[in-house]
């Protein structure tokens, strides 16, 4: 299974239909408590830009309500659809009631208007999307996600197409779609946007195959922690070891403040317009070949890449999913945002030794960061920040059918940073990195990745470049 990681998403033209859930907000003494990195997320305030969303194709012809159903049976079985966070100077989780609501057409800067003669099934339908999901999936929108259909049939008329009067769509079939779901990030990290896939298509089935029709799950999926569970968890564990106190006492006291990019970014004095490239590293071929020269030197990829970079000071997500204590696959089937930050400190180029850096980070990630950065007053935002994230997705337990083509799309946002993502796919190794438009950066980064990826080929001793 490959998730193709996208900016400008590969998407034909069509007309884009929202579906609006109806949702109440409601006091219980079970509210989930709000994780670290919820908090350290909402703490900006509200604000576009923040989401991430998930596209695939409509896997068989669907009506309306069927989607509707499949859509709500999502949010049922996932607990953290059903929170939203609340007060930006102190955040806070609250729980929504979610039920059906309404479909409508979609358009830029008319969120919800009728289908007119001007908006047909030729309209780029990114730019609506975006600006959709902006308002939408506001880290404290009631509720911060979002579905929509973007239909594809080559001809839809106006004037033919059934409205009640309040402008909302009658039933309709759908034969040549797209799904594109929008949440925001506090509810959702890269694994889980593969979770959504395939319990949304799981249950698509299971309702037109007549198995489901209620908002009940049916039994066609495993059962699903909640994100929710996951945060009171770690909120349980012992405290972190000393040597973990120690390491972040360094970091914070020493630097002050988190990994920067090694070459100069420009004027940062504020945000700046982003600019994403992907880096293709190596293709299938190449990708073999990295990985048997991996194996004879007794490190994983991710040791190869961080070597690569050396010497590399970097912000470090890791999965949050997989904690000491936690039984294997706890987590797997489960939607969220799983993602901590850690800090990752290699000066050595030998793929060993980066790996023991890498295990280093891992452990300095493994343990719940309220408790460890406290004293500090939490993880600071930092100008010029350097993020390095890693994802195979050959090896996440959870796939999709491939023919779905997903992708995952991000917003596009102002930025004061250099974030840099490996994905490895069955196609290859790539690297998409997000950077400030400047000059500087344009350069500087640009010829860093460039750099990273001839030093990988050269230690795998190919030029197999991903095409």
């Amino acid at each position: 299974m490959r998730l193709t990681t996208v900016y400008n998403m590969d998407l034909r033209p069509g007309m884009v239909l929202r579906y609006d859930v109806t949702a109440q907000p409601y006091k219980t003494s079970s509210t989930p408590p709000i994780s670290f990195d919820q908090k350290r997320h909402c703490s900006l305030g509200p604000r576009p830009g923040s989401w991430m969303a998930v596209a695939f194709a409509l896997p068989s012809a669907a009506t309306d309500t069927q989607l509707e159903q499949a859509w709500l049976q999502v949010i049922q079985r996932h607990e953290t659809l059903r929170t939203r966070v609340v007060n930006p100077s102190n955040p806070a989780l609250e729980m929504v009631h979610v039920s059906s609501g309404q479909w409508s057409a979609a358009r830029p800067s008319h969120p919800r208007v009728r289908l007119s003669s001007t908006f047909t099934s030729s309209t780029d339908p990114r730019r609506v999307l975006r600006e959709v999901f902006d308002e939408a999936c506001d880290p404290f929108a009631t509720p911060s996600h979002q579905m929509c259909v973007v239909d594809h049939t080559t001809h839809i008329d106006p004037q033919a197409a059934s409205m009640t009067g309040d402008g909302d769509l009658t039933p309709h079939q759908f034969t040549d779609a797209t799904v594109v779901i929008g949440l925001d990030h506090c509810h959702t990290d890269a694994w889980s946007l593969l979770v959504l896939i395939r319990d949304f298509t799981a249950f698509l089935h299971a309702i037109q195959a007549g198995t489901s029709g209620s908002l009940t799950p049916s039994p066609v999926l495993p059962p699903a922690h909640s994100f929710g569970e996951h945060t009171r968890d770690l909120l349980a564990r012992p405290l972190a070891p000393a040597a973990v106190h120690s390491a972040w006492k360094r970091i914070m006291e020493v630097d002050g403040q988190m990994p920067t990019f090694p070459l100069p970014l420009g004027d940062l004095s504020e945000p700046r317009d982003q600019v994403v490239k992907i880096h293709d590293v190596v293709d299938a071929e190449g990708l073999q070949s990295l990985e048997t020269a991996a194996q004879k030197r007794g490190v994983r990829l991710l040791g190869v890449a961080v070597a690569a970079m050396a010497p590399l000071k970097a912000v470090f997500p890791v999965h949050s999913r997989r904690q000491p204590f936690t039984p294997p696959r706890t987590w797997a089937q489960a939607m969220g945002w799983f993602i901590t930050n850690s800090v990752i400190r290699c000066s050595s180029s030998d793929p060993q030794e980066a790996m023991k850096s890498v295990k280093e980070a891992i452990k300095l990630g493994s343990y719940p960061l309220e408790p460890l950065l406290e004293p500090w007053g939490g993880m600071p935002h930092t100008t010029g920040m350097l993020a390095v994230s890693w994802l195979d997705n050959r090896k996440l337990p959870v796939q999709v059918d491939p023919a779905l083509d997903p992708q995952h799309v991000s917003a596009e946002i102002k930025v004061n940073g250099v974030m840099l993502w490996f994905v490895v796919n069955h196609d290859g190794m790539h690297i998409r990195v997000r950077y400030p438009d400047t000059p500087e950066a344009r350069s500087n980064v640009s010829g860093w990745c460039r750099s990273v990826c001839e030093s990988i080929r050269e230690f795998a001793g190919t030029s197999h470049a991903a095409a």
